[in-house]
């Protein structure tokens, strides 16, 4: 076989193109596994019975300057507004590492069944990753709801129980 036929020309071409294709692939989801994914949603404490916001950082890099806007809308339980409205709502993150979260809680689940069923509430998050030497801008809105875990049944964890049986073998110990 001539080394300088068409069909040499045409394959050896096609294998080097599928080879920069396979390399530039390859390239684009090592970046991807390297930068970080901030989610923001509800969760809900069976054990305490209150309605939490989390902040987790997903992906596999570190999420810079994390900032939130649009979380006006938020029902915050008049117990928790003060303290949740000087959080990391107000103050953002500085950074987050792979698989960490903040989180606060911002109801409580009983009156939370009433006030957040049929409603969606904004918030947006802005956060930076950092690339070599360059910043990335990343913003992100989500839409948070109650509705999809409200009126589910839960039991406590192994944790509460744990707990109150304890603090009912102090009680019988402090009586005797």
């Amino acid at each position: 076989m001539q080394t300088d036929s068409p069909i040499a020309i045409v394959l050896s071409s096609l294998a080097v193109v599928m080879a920069a294709g396979s390399f530039f692939t390859s390239w684009l989801n090592y970046r991807r596994l390297k930068s970080p994914q901030i989610v923001v949603y509800l969760d809900s404490l069976q054990d305490s019975g209150e309605v939490r916001l989390v902040v987790q950082n997903l992906g596999g890099g570190i999420a810079y300057d994390i900032s939130f806007s649009d979380y006006h809308g938020l029902p915050i339980h008049e117990s928790f507004r003060v303290l949740v409205l000087q959080s990391f709502l107000k103050t953002g993150i500085p950074m987050l590492i792979p698989d960490d979260r903040r989180s606060t809680s911002i109801h409580l689940a009983q009156d939370a069944r009433d006030e957040m069923t049929n409603q969606t509430y904004p918030i947006t998050v802005k956060y930076f990753a950092s690339r070599h030497s360059h910043r990335l801008t990343i913003c992100e809105s989500y839409q948070l709801d109650y509705y999809s875990f409200a009126n589910s049944i839960y039991s406590m964890s192994n944790e509460w129980k744990s707990v109150q049986a304890l603090e009912k073998i102090a009680k019988a110990l402090e009586a005797k």
